[in-house]
């Protein structure tokens, strides 16, 4: 490396939020990055809390927030207060199967063709419920709302939004 110059990121590597979104051309494209935009900017000045403000409640509240479905995680939202009571909630489903639950109840398609503002679960050593922005997918974790750069997906459901 030259004097000066960083080093290239990391396919893997967590990354802050405060970057400015790439530039979008379409209408629809816009509208979504400025209602994610805003979630995002939101959701990160809030602690994490299982139960309230966990991976699994993110991204139900974005599905509300993007299309106006109802809550996608009644069944569970304020059903457990620890990471051991998590787990027992989620019982065989597991948590794949239980994102899978709430988005079929929102109306949301699973899709291998994702794009902005859709969620999906990725694995980063565990299954975490997250988000498509502009530059990876957003999750919140108990240190924080990260930016993962192409975590393994194994699951994603399209999120069609609202209509201006």
């Amino acid at each position: 490396l030259r004097r000066g110059t960083k080093p290239p990121l990391a396919r893997r590597q967590v990354l802050p939020l405060h970057r400015p979104p790439a530039r979008q051309t379409s209408d629809v494209a816009e509208l979504v990055m400025g209602d994610l935009n805003a979630y995002l900017r939101a959701a990160a000045r809030q602690p994490f809390a299982w139960g309230t403000r966990d991976c699994a409640l993110f991204v139900a509240d974005w599905v509300q927030i993007a299309t106006g479905a109802a809550d996608p995680a009644a069944a569970w939202r304020g059903r457990y207060a620890s990471e051991a009571e998590a787990l027992r909630l989620t019982g065989c489903l597991g948590f794949t199967g239980l994102i899978a639950k709430g988005a079929r109840g929102a109306g949301l398609a699973r899709t291998r063709e994702v794009k902005l503002g859709d969620i999906g679960v990725a694995v980063i050593g565990r299954a975490v419920g997250a988000i498509r922005t502009d530059r990876g997918w957003a999750a919140r974790l108990p240190r924080g709302l990260a930016v993962m750069i192409e975590p393994r997906i194994i699951a994603a459901w399209s999120v069609p939004c609202r209509k201006p």
